[in-house]
């Protein structure tokens, strides 16, 4: 009897312990290690899922000549992304310039030689982005 009491306790707390960071979404998981995302608080995790989801975007390029921005890894390599990866981007990879009050507009240029225009949200934007969110989780807990 003890020993499927003890097992039992100890399935429940793994099970506690992995749902405090089931949340964290595929692209968080491809950005930080188990262990990275184990240390992190709810919060920050909540915060690294918005940013995969609203931080940026890409549109098609308007007519002219813009200055192609040079995309670098987190760990300052530049990279040319391909267009799966423009297809399923992930902000948490790269270092991004973003403002405090405007948005980006970056050109990139992808490995088929194709021009896309990538928007990065300003800090401001990314800050109601986040109280929108919170209401939302508090309004959803509150049904």
């Amino acid at each position: 009897m003890k020993p499927t009491i003890n097992i039992l306790i100890f399935l429940l707390l793994g099970g506690g312990l992995f749902a405090q960071h089931a949340g964290a979404n595929p692209k968080v998981k491809a950005a930080y290690t188990s262990s990275e995302i184990a240390a992190m608080s709810s919060e920050q995790i909540e915060s690294l899922n918005l940013i995969t989801e609203k931080l940026c975007w890409f549109e098609e390029p308007k007519s002219g000549h813009e200055e192609v921005f040079q995309m670098k890894l987190r760990n300052q390599t530049p990279v040319v992304l391909t267009p799966e990866q423009i297809a399923d981007f992930n902000p948490l990879l790269y270092i991004l310039p973003q403002d405090q009050v405007a948005c980006s507009n970056l050109t990139i240029v992808d490995t088929a030689g194709k021009k896309h225009l990538l928007i990065v949200r300003s800090s401001d934007m990314m800050k109601r982005e986040e109280q929108r969110s919170k209401v939302a989780l508090q309004k959803k807990s509150n049904k």
